[in-house]
């Protein structure tokens, strides 16, 4: 008895309100008593809806190649949906390019063909850096032969 008076006079002194515990931290539940299946849901659920938009993306490889630089290019994509199945490919030509060109060219390639099979979510997968950066806006220094190429994968 005497220590349930020190808690209500502590609580009282200090203007110590009592308030509900924390459901959840940083999105997911808190447990406050036995952990069961359904603690999980909320978790579960998100992952879930993260799936299914990961499913219903596709993964698109490209690359391009010069014999000389510049000189003749190759180019060259791949589409593959989230299982790494087989979707779609395409290959061309280009007369005289850099390699920097042909990458940029393969790369755009790969996304006028995932647009052809109506593919709204895709993944692009590149061996160049450069052309990484240049689209992300972090190199301002890219050739300027590829301006409008970058701006149409952009």
């Amino acid at each position: 008895m005497a220590m349930v008076d020190f808690k209500q006079n502590s609580r009282t002194i200090f203007d110590i309100k009592r308030q509900q515990p924390i459901s959840t931290y940083l999105g997911n539940p808190t447990c406050l008593s036995r952990v069961t299946s359904k603690s999980f849901n909320p978790l579960l659920l998100r992952l879930q809806n993260r799936l299914r938009l990961w499913k219903t993306s596709t993964l698109s490889l490209s690359n391009g190649a010069c014999h000389e630089n510049p000189g003749p290019a190759g180019l060259g994509c791949v589409l593959r949906n989230y299982e790494g199945g087989f979707v779609a490919a395409s290959v061309d030509y280009v007369p005289i390019r850099t390699s920097f060109l042909a990458e940029a060219l393969a790369m755009r390639l790969g996304l006028y063909l995932a647009i052809s099979y109506s593919i709204t979510h895709i993944h692009i997968q590149s061996d160049s850096p450069t052309l990484i950066s240049c689209i992300k806006g972090e190199d301002n220094d890219s050739p300027w032969e590829a301006a409008g190429i970058i701006e149409d994968i952009r």
